[in-house]
């Protein structure tokens, strides 16, 4: 009777987790990861857990990441502290999360919870990349997106990472267009050969045509006048025998 009585408490404090052993919190957290090619989010956090939870309140343990790391943290427009950093006893529901490091653009999330446990979040914080620019020949007109940003050689920095479109104009010669992509913390360097437009090149070639026949008409009055002179000459001659 009284090893069933043990066994009954024992069974029943297993139940209810006085004896349970301790659980790494981080091991079966939910780790989402938000892609980096936007300034705002809005994340969705869920339970696939079916079972009942009424009549409890359901709390949130959440790890932020960040690349690079040592940004700080906002959750509800306060400070939480740098990442890496673990928040605990957040509520069910909806949160802000801001994200600023020095060098990084601005990240803000929204987000969605609606499960409670672990949830880990990593994020891949923007920095400006760089656009290098030159053209043979140098001084062509650089417009990026439509906007004029200088001549060649041009080096543009601070640049939000991205698709842009670059064109480069110059007198005489096809304009140039083509897309660039900018990368985070990266500076890319497009160089540009530009080529003579065909209506430069037509007007070299009617200025060429145009000095060759220039050249046949001095010669041809070259010719002329000096069958003119021998004929003045001659006819001079002629009066000085008489």
């Amino acid at each position: 009777m009284k090893v069933n009585l043990i066994t009954t408490v024992y069974i029943l404090c297993s139940v209810f987790g006085l004896y349970a052993e301790p659980v790494d919190s981080t091991k079966n957290a939910e780790t989402v990861t938000v892609p980096a090619d936007s300034l705002a989010d809005t994340l969705s956090i869920a339970s696939t857990d079916s079972a009942d939870s009424a009549g409890t309140i359901e709390k949130i343990t959440l790890i932020v990441k960040t690349e690079p790391a040592g940004a700080s943290v906002f959750l509800n427009d306060s400070l939480m502290g740098l990442s890496p950093i673990t928040v605990e006893g957040l509520d069910i529901g909806k949160h802000y999360l801001t994200l600023k490091k020095t060098g990084c653009y601005l990240k803000k999330a929204e987000l969605n919870i609606d499960t409670s446990g672990v949830s880990e979040l990593f994020f891949t914080l923007q920095q400006p990349g760089g656009l290098k620019i030159s053209s043979i020949p140098e001084g062509a007109e650089v417009l990026i997106d439509g906007k004029p940003s200088g001549k060649t050689p041009l080096n543009s920095s601070q640049m939000k990472p991205g698709e842009y479109k670059v064109r480069a104009e110059l007198p005489g010669y096809d304009p140039f267009e083509n897309q660039v992509s900018v990368k985070s913390g990266v500076t890319e360097t497009l160089q540009i050969e530009l080529k003579h437009s065909a209506a430069y090149l037509d007007s070299l070639e009617n200025a060429r045509i145009e000095a060759q026949r220039n050249r046949k008409r001095f010669s041809s009055i070259l010719v002329i006048g000096a069958f003119t002179v021998f004929g003045i000459i001659l006819f001079l001659m002629e009066r000085t025998d008489r």
